[in-house]
């Protein structure tokens, strides 16, 4: 699915995705995917931001082209992530390197 402004990256909607593709225990479970994602995902980008020299690169990899798909890849891959936390730490590490 592509964003509802048409710019052409791919990005995946999420409302899009659950209503299009998710019903009963298939949205419940993205949900709690999700859900689980997004907080992991600010635990280890507030650690990195603590612990950064440099805090300033954490903060523009955030606004890159780079992190937004990386946040599309997860939301198309949901499904198949079984360690969420190590998923989120591998993603972030190839991100801010």
């Amino acid at each position: 699915m592509t964003s509802p402004s048409g710019t052409g990256h791919g990005k995946v909607c999420m409302d899009d995705f659950v209503h299009g593709h998710c019903c009963g225990e298939d949205a419940e479970r993205y949900k709690a995917v999700i859900v689980e994602v997004l907080e992991e995902l600010a635990a280890q980008l507030l650690k990195k931001l603590n612990k950064a020299d440099q805090p300033e690169l954490v903060i523009a990899a955030l606004g890159s082209e780079a992190f937004s798909r990386m946040f599309d890849n997860i939301l198309a891959h949901w499904d198949e992530i079984c360690n969420v936390k190590g998923y989120i730490e591998t993603s972030l590490k190839n991100l801010i390197s």
